[in-house]
């Protein structure tokens, strides 16, 4: 049997297709099988001195292939127009005050009271106590959930733009406001033989040279 150029793409066109459907099977298998669910210690934060002085905070970073191995990290994403995010960072925090006390100048013109009173919402916990003469307030607690996602901010159709690499930022208490945020990429000079076009280059000289020899 005798074999054309047309013949010979077709058939190598079709090994590619093949690989591409194996591939993405194993893709979806291996995710289904690795779902990452990580244990309250290891979400631990460690803390360090660094060399200037200042207090650190640390953990390690979990690899992961898709975003879809992380339980309900997915949603997140969505939820953030964040689109094949490289880095997610979810961080809890809380701002913290033992006690404030305050002294009033004038006592309040009354029969001496004590009054204790707290305030438990989703966005400032404390609890405290008024007297006429003073009031101290203990256990200020301002909790915060932080999501860093950096990756392809996805911009609305009619707005005519790209999406661009972006670093984007969801604050869970509706409080806490960003005043400034600055992002910086050190991205390594890519190889000539890892670059797109130089293996589209090498694929389309096979696939000649493979005619060529079939004549």
């Amino acid at each position: 049997m005798k074999f054309n150029v047309y013949d010979f793409i077709i058939i190598a066109l079709t090994v590619i297709i093949l690989l591409m459907g194996v591939d993405g099977c194993n893709n979806r298998n291996e995710i289904e099988s690795a779902k990452i669910n990580l244990s309250e210690k290891d979400k631990l934060i460690t803390t360090y001195r660094s060399n200037e002085g200042w207090l650190m905070e640390s953990n390690n970073v979990t690899e992961a292939l898709r975003v879809e191995q992380v339980e309900g990290l997915e949603k997140i994403i969505d939820s953030m127009d964040a689109r094949k995010p490289s880095v997610v960072i979810k961080y809890k925090s809380s701002f913290r005050v033992d006690t404030l006390n305050f002294a009033f100048v004038d006592s309040i013109p009354c029969a001496e009271f004590i009054e204790p009173f707290n305030l438990d919402s989703s966005f400032i916990k404390f609890r405290g106590v008024v007297t006429n003469k003073t009031l101290s307030i203990y256990n200020v607690e301002v909790p915060n959930d932080l999501i860093i996602a950096i990756g392809e901010h996805s911009k609305p159709w009619y707005k005519f733009q790209r999406d661009s690499v972006s670093v984007m930022v969801h604050n869970s208490n509706t409080h806490v406001r960003g005043k400034q945020l600055e992002a910086y990429s050190f991205a390594p000079k890519q190889r000539l033989y890892n670059k797109a076009w130089f293996k589209a280059a090498l694929f389309g000289t096979g696939l000649i040279t493979g005619a060529l020899f079939l004549k």
